[in-house]
């Protein structure tokens, strides 16, 4: 987990390479926003709920700007299509 907010958990998986020239070297990365939503009450579960049940702390560390990049693309995405 990169950071989150109060709907939304920012993931990063890197694949590392472990042999040859570019061992160390990333391979690929993979990013993922994601949540988990509540079928019974129809929304979608607040971080720090699932926060509190992993046990982890509440305050997200800094957004990355490439994360704060990423929410700004859909955002001025979802301006264009509200129109």
């Amino acid at each position: 987990m990169i950071c989150w907010d109060e709907k939304w958990v920012y993931m990063e998986q890197q694949f590392i390479i472990k042999k040859g020239k570019k061992s160390g070297a990333a391979a690929a990365i993979g990013i993922v926003k994601g949540g988990f939503y509540d079928q019974n009450n129809r929304r979608t579960v607040p971080t720090k709920d699932l926060l509190d049940i992993l046990g982890l702390p509440s305050q997200s560390p800094v957004f990355p700007s490439y994360i704060q990049d990423w929410i700004d693309a859909e955002d001025s995405l979802k301006a264009v299509t509200q129109s």
